[in-house]
Order: C-alpha cells, then sequence, then structure tokens
C-alpha cells in the first residue's frame, strides 16, 4: 500500500499497532484485522512535521533532499529521450548556465511563489517540447478543425542556433516564469554578461529579453510584432469583464498556455488583481472547437470542500466503462479551476481540497465516495488554474500540487500598456457617438491621472491579514 497524503497526529496514530511486529489493526468496534505477511506501506509524505515520536520510531526513513538529488538527473532522463543533436546541443546549454543562473537568483531576486529547484528544470523541458516540432500534430490542438489526429511529415531538422534560441526562450519562462519586472531586469543583466556568451536578443532601450519570442525561422522577433488591435464595438457595450485589449504581455501569456495545454499538461497563472488572469484563459476556452474539446470552470473559496469539488467533478462526466470515467461523447475536457488557493488550511497546516486536486491530476481519478474502495478513473481531463499572489495573509497551495503544473507569473503591464488598454476602453466607450465633446475631451487627461493614484494607493496602502484586498 502506497498512502501518499499528509501526515497528521490523528489517522496516523490509529496505524501505530499495524506498524509494530504485531501488524494488527484494531477498530474502534473492537475489531482486530491482520495485515497479511506479504503486505507493506509505504508512505510518501510532503513532511512529518505532525507525526509522534511513536509513529516515527516504527518507520524506516529516506529523506530526499535536493541537495542530494540536484536536477541533472532530471535532465539527463529527458534527454535520453531526444534525438541525437537536441541532447547534444541542449545538454551543453543546460550545463553552461542553468546551475549559475538559478543560484543568482535564489540570492539576488524574489519569486512571487517558492517552487523546488527540480520543478523550474521540469518546467524548462516541457515548455521545450512544446516548441519543439512534432511528428504526430494533433489537430487535438483543441482549437484547430475537427480533424482528429493526422501524421505529418518527419519535421524538419532545426539548425543549433536555432535550438538555442528556443533554450533561451525555455530558461526565460522556467526559471523566470516568477519573477516581476524589477527582477527581470536583474536577470537580463546577468544572464548577458554571463562568461557562456550565450545569443540573447539584442534589446533596445526600456525592454528586457522578456518582451521577445523565437520566431519560425530561429531568429528573435519582439512581442510587439504578433499584437493585433481591438476595435471596440459601437453598436453594443461589451460585458467590461470580458474585454481584454491585446498587448504584449496577453499575447504572451496565451501563447505559454497553448504550448503547455496542447501537451495535456497543466497551467497555473499567478498574479495580483488587474493582471488579467482569469479573462486570458476564458479567452483560451473559449477558441476550442466544441466538437473536440469542451471545458468547465470552477470557482473556489474557503468553503470548498473535498467533497464538494469531487462531487462537482462527477457531474462533469460521464461512465464510459467499468470504474472508467470521461467526458461526455468521447471529447476531452479542459476544467479552470479560479482562485485555487482558496480553500482553508486545517489545524495541521494541510490544504486538504488541494490534495485531492493533486491525487486526480498525479493518478488520474479518486476514490467513490458512494462505493467505498472503489477507485473512478478519470479519462481525458487536463486542467488549467489560477491565483493571486501567496502572502500576506493569501494562502499558497502545496508544494505536490505545484509539480504538477507549469507556473508562470502575471506581472501587471507596464505604464505605457496599461494607459493604452484604458485609453482604448475608455476612449471606445466614451466616443462622440454616446457623449457630448467636453466628456469625451477629458478621457485621455483621466487615464493617466487615475493610474497615478491607484499606484501612489498600493504603495501607500499595503495588504495585511485583516484586509489582504
Amino acid at each position: 500500500m502506497l498512502p501518499t497524503c499528509q501526515v497528521d497526529a490523528i489517522w496516523i496514530e490509529n496505524l501505530n499497532s499495524v506498524l509494530d511486529d504485531s501488524k494488527i489493526l484494531t477498530l474502534a468496534n473492537g475489531d482486530r484485522i491482520t495485515m497479511a505477511s506479504n503486505c507493506k506501506l509505504v508512505f510518501e509524505p510532503d513532511n512529518v512535521d505532525n507525526a509522534s515520536p511513536a509513529t516515527i520510531s516504527r518507520l524506516g526513513m529516506v529523506f530526499m533532499n535536493a541537495s542530494v538529488l540536484p536536477w541533472n538527473p532530471i535532465v539527463q532522463s529527458w534527454l535520453l529521450k531526444r534525438p541525437k543533436q537536441e541532447s547534444e546541443v541542449f545538454g551543453s546549454l543546460f550545463s553552461k548556465i542553468f546551475s549559475d543562473l538559478v543560484t543568482f537568483l535564489k540570492i539576488n531576486t524574489t519569486p512571487k511563489m517558492f517552487i523546488p529547484e527540480a520543478l523550474y528544470v521540469r518546467q524548462a523541458t516541457d515548455v521545450l517540447m512544446g516548441l519543439l516540432p512534432s511528428r504526430d500534430t494533433m489537430a487535438a490542438n483543441p482549437t484547430g478543425a475537427a480533424t482528429g489526429m493526422k501524421t505529418v511529415e518527419a519535421p524538419k531538422q532545426l539548425s543549433n542556433a536555432h535550438l538555442e534560441n528556443m533554450f533561451l526562450f525555455a530558461l526565460m519562462w522556467s526559471v523566470g516564469s516568477l519573477l516581476e519586472h524589477e527582477d527581470r531586469e536583474k536577470m537580463q543583466d546577468f544572464v548577458k554578461s554571463h562568461e557562456s556568451g550565450l545569443s540573447w536578443p539584442k534589446t533596445n532601450f526600456g525592454e528586457n529579453i522578456f518582451e521577445y519570442t523565437v520566431g519560425p525561422s530561429g531568429n528573435w522577433e519582439h512581442w510587439s510584432q504578433h499584437v493585433e488591435e481591438y476595435i471596440f464595438p459601437q453598436d453594443s457595450v461589451p460585458e467590461f469583464a470580458s474585454i481584454l485589449v491585446p498587448n504584449v504581455d496577453n499575447v504572451r501569456t496565451n501563447y505559454l498556455i497553448q504550448i503547455i495545454a496542447k501537451q495535456e499538461k497543466g497551467v497555473l497563472l499567478i498574479g495580483e488583481q488587474g493582471t488579467a488572469k482569469t479573462v486570458m484563459i476564458l479567452k483560451y476556452l473559449n477558441e476550442y472547437n466544441p466538437d473536440l474539446q469542451i471545458s468547465k470552470m470552477v470557482n473556489f473559496s474557503s468553503a470548498t470542500t473535498p467533497n464538494l469539488f469531487q462531487r462537482t467533478i462527477e457531474g462533469y462526466v460521464d461512465k464510459r466503462m467499468g470504474t472508467t470515467y470521461g467526458p461526455p461523447r468521447g471529447r476531452k475536457m479542459t476544467i479552470f479551476i479560479d482562485d485555487i488557493n482558496m480553500p482553508q488550511i486545517n489545524e495541521w497546516g494541510d490544504q486538504i481540497t488541494n490534495e485531492i486536486v493533486r491525487q486526480l491530476i498525479e493518478m488520474k481519478g479518486f476514490y467513490s465516495l458512494d462505493k467505498p474502495g472503489e477507485f473512478m478513473n478519470i479519462l481525458d481531463v487536463q486542467f488549467i488554474a489560477a491565483m493571486i499572489h501567496p502572502g500576506g495573509g493569501r494562502n499558497d497551495i502545496p508544494n505536490r500540487l505545484k509539480r504538477q503544473f507549469c507556473v508562470f507569473n502575471c506581472a501587471l503591464p507596464s505604464t505605457a500598456s496599461m494607459d493604452k488598454i484604458f485609453s482604448v476602453i475608455g476612449s471606445g466607450y466614451f466616443s462622440p457617438a454616446r457623449f457630448s465633446e467636453d466628456i469625451v475631451s477629458l478621457i485621455p487627461n483621466l487615464i493617466p491621472l487615475t493610474r497615478t493614484l491607484w499606484s501612489a494607493t498600493k504603495v501607500k496602502m499595503l495588504p495585511t491579514p485583516a484586509k489582504f484586498h
């Protein structure tokens, strides 16, 4: 048996007699169950902070420290699955800069969320997998036409320079994915002066390397080249929460979601209020082809319990065969969990609602509430989530749940971007067709004034545990 849940001093104490040499479980009604001689218990918790000395003394302990098992084996195991050229190029690039960059960022920057070093390198390989051409392409890009799976010609061999630029892009959005603007500048200064001499983008004044992407030819392109103009409708007024004015930040985030989600892997967006996390995810989900892929949205709160979440998921899937369940009509489903960090943390420091979320993603199912002991296999379901930055009275999520996602920080738009976004919305709504010229003429001055007032308020009125908004 392999219990992977968190350990607390209540349920684990009931197993103390099982962990003795007698191997007998005593139930509350006095019945005794003897464990078979060929049955073993292996616990895989995140920590044993709440286990009593009586429990610890009955167990053997294997502690896996990041300093004992560094990132290198993770990279090496991934490179063994790649073609020879990719393996040689990426292996050399990882050895040149990865350790130095991670060490520099640990000392000199403050990521908006803590994740272990192993997750940085796993995210780097996930981003690379999304960038590299694949032999089998899914019109399983769920936003495409309903053509199913088609086999295309073998992808053309990319040049070493093209692969190097892909690696640098993956490095930005793995090791640097949780940084704010100021720390991104520090990272840029470090990598450009690093002895490895890699081909980072050549930036203009006021730009940074995070504003560049790798084009189809393998050269660096500024994200502004991929931003479309937003036209505010004159015959109707769209709901404010649904408006997404394209800019460098949301076009880039949408691309990152696409390259990860097409691999059927999870994406987690973190950021302060106003960074359009929810709007960007909903916009991505609305582009799905409903014949291939459907989406559902779940809002977490402090009242969300494991049972409530499990019942919600059970309501989204149909029975396929035996104990196997999946989305209706053989389609695939993406479930968007908003405010995933909101469930309460219990007295033992565990966020039990997110433990069952982790189990569902990790084990592709959970145990039935109606038929104890029956495991429900949930197929063709993937997750996208969003949450506010942890800290200041706001919960974080368990580390073992973080490893199921590629995590991207949505930084607040720059001053120029914010003025552009709200100028487009303000000028679109307060147009001469709706308002007098006196009101319309106020908008160009009202936008920067409001932004300046908001910035000053944000600096002076910091969040507290009592008022974390």
